[in-house]
């Protein structure tokens, strides 16, 4: 009943996240000039590459290894806390390199520095509330977040003060508020006894040594799917804007995306530790189907309905967005199936499996899917984006079927 409950909590927790997103890029999109659009998105992009490797370095490894090892959990967590004394400073550096290809603005620049060390440390308090199973609290908290930031855009839009700088702000306020709602409701981790404390450089390298995989592919996912806005505002901003602006309404899809990465990684750990390796795979089989069923339904619904709803938000703001949200929606769908595996290979620990999968579509797309976009724009960035998001997912099934047959 305990798990029902926390899946429940885990749906609404980054349902009211997703929900946020969504409305923060359609907003800005709507409010903001293609230009500043366009440079606000890939801001944003920076930091959500930055807390691809946050995430799994440190907060997924510290679900599963908590989970399996609660009572290392106090230490283990004292220390992460600590290490974003390193963790903030290399984030910023990662910011201020992409601004400098992307977008020439300091205020916008110094602002997303502020907005990622934020995220760094709220994430970190909400994903400790999950190692604990305290997965109300962190609802709770999103939706403090949500709020703050959804007042905050409303201001924004009433006032006539929208550039990306402001935009930024906004989301930097909702972290702070996110982060104390977090400490309030659910507090540092409990000092433990003296001599049991473990070095910031000690966890992370142990933590980097579990999940050394995951880490490692995070370079090529991003590689592999999520560098096309970069590549297309090499070519055009106007396209770029448009490409995001279409990914934009897909945030509505990381409600389940983001769910099964929030709550996965922590529950396949303990469903190993306590159940077994059969019963593991048995939980796998059943999310992956869900999925697939979910997907079959929902895709045609998305084709039929992609230009009337671009049409509705945006207007003829963003040409070509549309056929950004009807295609792309089947790369997205691709990525679902890689959560699933992503967090069995952890509680498993085979990830090297993942990083292989990620490395064939980043080989893709850094040689077919760079040639398609620069040669054909925004149409080529479309298909090329899809296979960078299904050749990954086909690679790790055939990967890791075979395996979780085998196992135990």
């Amino acid at each position: 009943m305990s798990s029902k409950r926390d899946r429940v909590w885990a749906l609404a927790d980054q349902g009211m996240q997703s929900a946020t997103n969504f409305a923060t890029m359609v907003l800005a999109a709507r409010a903001l000039d293609v230009q500043s659009f366009a440079h606000f998105s890939l801001a944003y992009l920076a930091v959500l590459f930055a807390l691809s490797f946050h995430r799994t370095w440190v907060t997924q490894p510290m679900n599963v290894l908590g989970a399996q090892r609660p009572d290392e959990l106090p230490a283990r967590a004292r220390a992460l806390w600590r290490a974003h004394a390193m963790l903030i400073p290399a984030g910023g550096v990662l910011c201020a390199a992409v601004a400098m290809f992307a977008f020439r603005d300091l205020w916008l620049l110094l602002a997303t520095v502020v907005y990622l060390a934020l995220y760094f440390l709220q994430e970190m308090q909400r994903r400790y509330a999950y190692t604990l199973f305290r997965i109300r609290e962190a609802s709770l908290t999103s939706l403090v977040m949500g709020g703050v930031q959804l007042g905050g855009m409303a201001v924004l839009m009433f006032s006539g003060w929208s550039s990306g700088t402001n935009w930024m702000l906004a989301l930097l306020l909702a972290q702070i508020a996110g982060l104390a709602t977090g400490l309030l409701l659910v507090g540092l981790p409990r000092k433990v006894v003296a001599g049991s404390e473990m070095g910031a450089i000690e966890v992370l390298s142990a933590q980097l040594s579990h999940s050394r995989w995951i880490v490692a592919s995070q370079l090529v996912f991003w590689a592999s799917s999520q560098a096309y806005p970069f590549m297309i505002a090499g070519v055009d901003t106007a396209q770029a804007a448009a490409f995001n602006a279409g990914m934009s309404i897909l945030n509505a899809a990381n409600v389940v995306r983001m769910t099964l990465a929030n709550y996965l990684p922590a529950h396949a750990g303990r469903v190993l530790a306590h159940e077994g390796a059969d019963a593991l795979r048995t939980f796998a089989r059943s999310t992956l189907l869900r999925i697939a069923l979910a997907g079959i339904v929902i895709w045609p619904v998305v084709l039929l309905l992609g230009r009337p709803l671009v049409e509705l938000l945006y207007g003829g703001k963003f040409v070509g967005a549309d056929k950004v949200l009807e295609w792309v929606a089947l790369g997205m769908w691709a990525s679902m199936f890689s959560v699933v595996l992503n967090a069995v290979a952890l509680a498993l620990d085979t990830t090297r499996n993942v990083f292989m999968s990620n490395a064939a579509g980043a080989l893709f797309s850094c040689t077919v899917g760079a040639y398609l976009t620069l040669t054909y724009g925004l149409v080529g960035a479309i298909w090329a984006n899809v296979a960078g998001y299904v050749i990954p997912a086909v690679m790790q099934a055939t990967h890791m079927w075979p395996h979780l047959k085998t196992r135990g």
